[in-house]
Protein backbone atom coordinates (compact mmCIF):
# COMPACT_ATOMS: atom_id res chain seq x y z
CA UNK A 1 0.00 0.00 0.00
CA UNK A 2 1.20 3.78 -0.61
CA UNK A 3 2.18 6.32 1.95
CA UNK A 4 -0.20 7.03 4.76
CA UNK A 5 -2.50 9.54 4.03
CA UNK A 6 -6.47 7.44 3.45
CA UNK A 7 -6.76 8.41 -0.02
CA UNK A 8 -3.19 6.76 -0.88
CA UNK A 9 -4.52 3.38 0.73
CA UNK A 10 -8.12 3.61 -0.59
CA UNK A 11 -6.63 4.24 -4.56
CA UNK A 12 -4.87 0.42 -4.09
CA UNK A 13 -8.70 -0.90 -2.68
CA UNK A 14 -10.65 0.83 -4.81
CA UNK A 15 -9.33 -1.17 -7.83
CA UNK A 16 -10.70 -4.46 -6.19
CA UNK A 17 -14.22 -3.05 -4.89
CA UNK A 18 -17.43 -3.83 -6.91
CA UNK A 19 -18.77 -0.71 -5.16
CA UNK A 20 -18.64 2.08 -3.03
CA UNK A 21 -20.90 3.36 -0.04
CA UNK A 22 -20.80 6.58 0.59
CA UNK A 23 -22.52 7.60 4.15
CA UNK A 24 -24.02 11.11 4.29
CA UNK A 25 -25.13 12.81 7.64
CA UNK A 26 -29.22 12.63 7.17
CA UNK A 27 -28.86 15.90 9.28
CA UNK A 28 -27.15 18.00 6.47
CA UNK A 29 -26.00 15.87 3.47
CA UNK A 30 -24.66 18.10 1.26
CA UNK A 31 -22.71 19.91 3.92
CA UNK A 32 -21.10 16.25 4.46
CA UNK A 33 -20.32 15.46 1.09
CA UNK A 34 -16.77 16.19 0.23
CA UNK A 35 -15.99 17.25 -3.76
CA UNK A 36 -12.48 15.60 -3.53
CA UNK A 37 -14.07 12.70 -2.48
CA UNK A 38 -16.70 12.43 -4.96
CA UNK A 39 -14.03 12.78 -7.81
CA UNK A 40 -12.27 9.75 -6.47
CA UNK A 41 -14.97 7.88 -6.43
CA UNK A 42 -16.37 8.75 -9.88
CA UNK A 43 -15.79 5.78 -11.85
CA UNK A 44 -17.35 3.62 -9.90
CA UNK A 45 -21.24 2.38 -8.67
CA UNK A 46 -22.05 4.36 -5.52
CA UNK A 47 -25.27 3.80 -2.81
CA UNK A 48 -25.20 6.82 -0.92
CA UNK A 49 -26.25 6.22 2.81
CA UNK A 50 -27.87 8.83 5.68
CA UNK A 51 -26.54 8.24 8.56
CA UNK A 52 -28.40 9.53 11.94
CA UNK A 53 -32.14 8.74 10.17
CA UNK A 54 -33.12 8.85 13.65
CA UNK A 55 -32.45 12.23 14.23
CA UNK A 56 -34.50 13.16 10.98
CA UNK A 57 -37.47 11.47 11.40
CA UNK A 58 -35.49 10.38 7.53
CA UNK A 59 -36.64 6.42 7.06
CA UNK A 60 -33.15 4.60 6.75
CA UNK A 61 -32.25 2.60 3.63
CA UNK A 62 -31.97 -1.46 3.00
CA UNK A 63 -28.54 -0.84 2.10
CA UNK A 64 -27.80 -4.98 1.51
CA UNK A 65 -30.69 -5.16 -0.42
CA UNK A 66 -29.65 -2.22 -2.14
CA UNK A 67 -26.22 -3.52 -2.94
CA UNK A 68 -27.25 -7.30 -4.27
CA UNK A 69 -29.67 -5.83 -6.33
CA UNK A 70 -26.63 -4.41 -8.50
CA UNK A 71 -25.22 -7.47 -8.85
CA UNK A 72 -27.85 -10.09 -9.51
CA UNK A 73 -25.61 -12.84 -11.36
CA UNK A 74 -22.85 -11.61 -9.62
CA UNK A 75 -20.22 -14.81 -8.95
CA UNK A 76 -18.33 -14.77 -6.02
CA UNK A 77 -18.13 -12.09 -3.52
CA UNK A 78 -19.46 -8.49 -3.31
CA UNK A 79 -16.79 -5.96 -1.88
CA UNK A 80 -17.70 -2.60 -1.11
CA UNK A 81 -16.33 0.23 0.15
CA UNK A 82 -17.50 2.68 2.54
CA UNK A 83 -16.39 6.37 2.79
CA UNK A 84 -17.22 9.57 3.57
CA UNK A 85 -15.90 12.36 6.01
CA UNK A 86 -14.89 11.57 9.12
CA UNK A 87 -16.96 10.98 12.23
CA UNK A 88 -20.05 10.11 9.80
CA UNK A 89 -20.75 6.75 10.68
CA UNK A 90 -19.11 4.70 8.29
CA UNK A 91 -17.60 2.50 10.77
CA UNK A 92 -20.99 2.05 13.07
CA UNK A 93 -23.11 1.08 9.73
CA UNK A 94 -20.56 -1.74 9.07
CA UNK A 95 -21.51 -2.83 12.63
CA UNK A 96 -25.20 -2.18 12.76
CA UNK A 97 -25.36 -4.74 9.08
CA UNK A 98 -22.90 -7.14 10.83
CA UNK A 99 -25.26 -6.99 13.75
CA UNK A 100 -22.28 -7.24 15.75
CA UNK A 101 -19.01 -5.05 16.81
CA UNK A 102 -16.54 -5.42 14.07
CA UNK A 103 -15.39 -2.40 14.26
CA UNK A 104 -14.19 0.42 16.77
CA UNK A 105 -16.55 3.45 17.23
CA UNK A 106 -16.07 6.24 18.96
CA UNK A 107 -17.60 10.10 19.60
CA UNK A 108 -14.63 11.47 18.06
CA UNK A 109 -12.97 11.52 14.63
CA UNK A 110 -9.80 9.62 13.63
CA UNK A 111 -11.10 6.00 15.20
CA UNK A 112 -10.62 4.10 12.33
CA UNK A 113 -6.62 4.39 11.48
CA UNK A 114 -6.54 1.63 8.43
CA UNK A 115 -8.83 -0.41 6.32
CA UNK A 116 -10.70 -3.20 7.43
CA UNK A 117 -12.58 -5.50 5.74
CA UNK A 118 -15.51 -7.01 7.38
CA UNK A 119 -18.02 -9.94 6.20
CA UNK A 120 -21.66 -8.13 7.32
CA UNK A 121 -23.65 -11.04 4.88
CA UNK A 122 -22.99 -14.35 3.05
CA UNK A 123 -21.23 -13.02 0.26
CA UNK A 124 -20.56 -9.39 0.96
CA UNK A 125 -17.18 -7.95 2.14
CA UNK A 126 -17.57 -4.18 3.56
CA UNK A 127 -14.52 -2.11 3.96
CA UNK A 128 -14.36 0.57 6.59
CA UNK A 129 -11.81 3.02 5.64
CA UNK A 130 -10.54 6.14 7.63
CA UNK A 131 -12.46 8.85 7.05
CA UNK A 132 -11.61 11.70 4.54
CA UNK A 133 -11.23 15.70 5.44
CA UNK A 134 -12.37 18.07 3.16
CA UNK A 135 -9.98 19.35 1.21
CA UNK A 136 -7.75 16.62 1.35
CA UNK A 137 -5.17 16.21 -1.79
CA UNK A 138 -5.51 12.86 -3.96
CA UNK A 139 -2.76 13.53 -5.43
CA UNK A 140 0.11 11.28 -4.04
Amino acid sequence: MRGHRPLDTMRDYLKVTDVVIYVLDARNPEESKNPVLDDFIKNKKIVYYYSFCDLTGRKPKRILDEIVALFPNKVGFVKAMVVGVPNVGKSTLINKLAKRKKTKTANYAGTTKVPQWVEVAPKIYLLDTPGVYLGQSTKG
